[in-house]
């Protein structure tokens, strides 16, 4: 899922076993140039041979990028994109010429609808976040979900059962959390099909949060990654930013120096009470199946 530490899984991994990682190859606006929509749903939205033929590209590192220029962008921003690459491309180029052969990570949440059809060649891992703190950080970044709509048919083609799409539009709540809500509701709905896959690990960003540690060996126990209590602890460490800032800047998708503990708790500062209260009765509705 998006905005639920798949940066920082991925980074823990590679640094302790010989993995390249490329970062979204499967986002529609900087990604490979033959993806042209974001949440590819093989047998649904994209026929499997065609998203065979994709993937199969990108691990034999035959695949070519888009700019991923942005309006927002500053002319130095562009220009430097133009002349070396997005984090994507840049990400595939570095893999393809410094760690080839030494295994891939393909870190991408946008593969998240993918995963069941992945999980038939591939271990695939599924960062989780609890709705409330995932609300707060869309709204943060100013993100919606714009295709909420399409994956609606698109899951519907893919055997997902839906019953009431439109319970959770509120015309006086951010659209930023509106939208955090309808992704995390069709997740909760898609992973009914994928719980029980013994090749699919549920990586639990809360417990990265208040117990680094235990995610951690949790995480490495299942990928077979060998390692020493003095390892969890530097690495743990690492990755837990800053204590002066307890949370992140607004706007910034990857801020490093705040503090990890409050990643779960800024979101009482980000969002209005009408918002929490939305969020946690749309939760409630959620977990539970029911409707309004």
């Amino acid at each position: 899922m998006p905005r639920t530490a798949t940066t920082t899984v991925g980074k823990l991994i590679s640094n302790k076993a010989p993995y390249s990682v490329i970062y979204e190859p499967f986002n529609s606006s900087q990604g490979l140039k033959s993806v042209k929509i974001n949440y590819l749903i093989p047998g649904s939205n994209i026929m499997e041979n065609d998203f065979d033929r994709i993937l199969g590209n990108l691990l034999r590192f035959n695949s070519s990028f888009k700019l991923g220029t942005k309006k927002s962008d500053s002319f130095l921003k562009k220009t430097i994109k133009h002349v070396i690459g997005n984090e994507s491309s840049i990400s595939f180029k570095k893999a393809k010429c410094f760690n080839r052969g030494n295994g891939l990570i393909v870190k991408d949440p946008f593969l998240v609808f993918a995963s069941q059809y992945l999980s038939k060649n591939y271990k695939v891992i599924i960062c989780e976040r609890p709705l409330l703190p995932l609300a707060g950080s869309f709204k943060r970044m100013s993100w919606t979900f714009s295709e909420y709509s399409r994956l609606l048919e698109d899951l519907r083609r893919s055997g997902v059962n839906i019953q009431n799409p439109n319970q959770f539009d509120n015309d006086n709540i951010s659209p930023f959390v509106v939208g955090a809500v309808q992704f995390f509701y069709l997740y909760r709905l898609f992973k009914k099909k994928i719980v029980n896959n013994d090749n699919i690990y549920f990586f639990n960003q809360n417990e990265l949060a208040v117990n680094p540690s235990n995610a951690i060996m949790s995480l490495f126990d299942w990928t077979n990654i060998d390692y020493s209590e003095s390892d969890i602890n530097h690495i743990a460490s690492s990755i837990s930013g800053s204590n002066e800032n307890k949370s992140p800047e607004v706007g910034v998708q990857h801020d490093l120096l705040y503090d990890k503990n409050y990643a779960n708790e800024y979101f009482k500062s980000i969002l209005t009470e009408s918002e929490i209260e939305y969020v946690k009765r749309s939760e409630s509705i959620i977990c539970s199946g029911g409707e309004i």
